[in-house]
Order: C-alpha cells, then sequence, then structure tokens
C-alpha cells in the first residue's frame, strides 16, 4: 500500500483525492491546506487526518509521497521541502514560479536523490497534438512547455527522475 499525502485541497486537489480512493494501491494518509475547513472536509471524505503543516507531511511517517496540488506559487518551496526529506512528489504544473527558480528546484531535487514527477494534464488537450504535428499553436511556437527544458517528460505513466 502507498501512503500519499495531499497539500492542496481546492479543485484539483480534489481530483487527486479521487483518484487516490479510487486505487487499490493506495491510500490517503494525510490532507494540508491553508483552507483548514477545505482540508478537514476532504480528509474526513476519505478517511484521512489532517495536517497542520507542509513539515507536518513531508516529515510524516505515515507518508511515501507527496502530491502538491496546492496554490502555484508554493510548489517549489513544497517540493524543495519533500526533496530536502527525502520524499518522493508529484507536483502540479509549473514546478515553480520562473525558469530559475525551477531549475534550482529540479537541481534540490536531483541532488537529494528523490524521484519527482510533474503533473502535465493538458498534454492531451487539443494544442498538443497540433504543437506535436508541428501546428501553429501557443505551445508549437515555444511558449509554455517549460518541462522540456527541464529534461522532465510529459510521458503518461512514467515516473521520471530528475
Amino acid at each position: 500500500m502507498l501512503n500519499l499525502s495531499l497539500i492542496g485541497a481546492g479543485f484539483i486537489g480534489r481530483v487527486h483525492a479521487q483518484c487516490i480512493a479510487a486505487n487499490p494501491g493506495t491510500r490517503l494518509a494525510a490532507v494540508h491546506d491553508l483552507d483548514t475547513s477545505a482540508a478537514a472536509a476532504l480528509a474526513a471524505r476519505h478517511g484521512a487526518r489532517v495536517a497542520g503543516s507542509v513539515g507536518e507531511i513531508v516529515g510524516g511517517d505515515d507518508t511515501d509521497a507527496v502530491v502538491i496540488a496546492s496554490s502555484t506559487d508554493s510548489h517549489g518551496e513544497i517540493a524543495r521541502a519533500c526533496a530536502g526529506a527525502g520524499k518522493r512528489f508529484l507536483c502540479e504544473k509549473p514546478i515553480d514560479t520562473s525558469f530559475g527558480a525551477a531549475v534550482h528546484t529540479v537541481r534540490s531535487t536531483r541532488a537529494a536523490g528523490v524521484f519527482a514527477g510533474i503533473g502535465f494534464n493538458r498534454r492531451s488537450a487539443l494544442p498538443a497534438p497540433s504543437a506535436r504535428s508541428g501546428g501553429s499553436s501557443p505551445a508549437a511556437r515555444g511558449w509554455g512547455w517549460p518541462e522540456a527544458s527541464l529534461g522532465i517528460t510529459a510521458s503518461r505513466r512514467r515516473r521520471v527522475r530528475v
């Protein structure tokens, strides 16, 4: 059984919690959100505990890996905290707020030897096939998709070591 903890109880956090609950090989161990009522409601719905801080999650013995589904401006700091604690993590895109900060986060994660993944759920949206075929979508013109610049693949069901 893989025990996952979730940081972020907003829309995408609730989606992740449902996916964790639907997988018989995973269990939602803890939920943290700055909105404590949202965290409590989501934790109660899935039989998890409420964590009072990110540190409580990354330091928790009941957590094998962390799903980072919090606000964008917190992704890098939380990812680096996970790496520092030796916790594997899946982070919703973007990994950080700027390219330089993202490189710092990736290097910190690599130095810690932690497995990490970036959730890039738009890879199957209509612009993505257009970009792959050389179409004129924003992605095809080089906008977005910093994951490729960092050597992070958007492949489905593939863990990536950064």
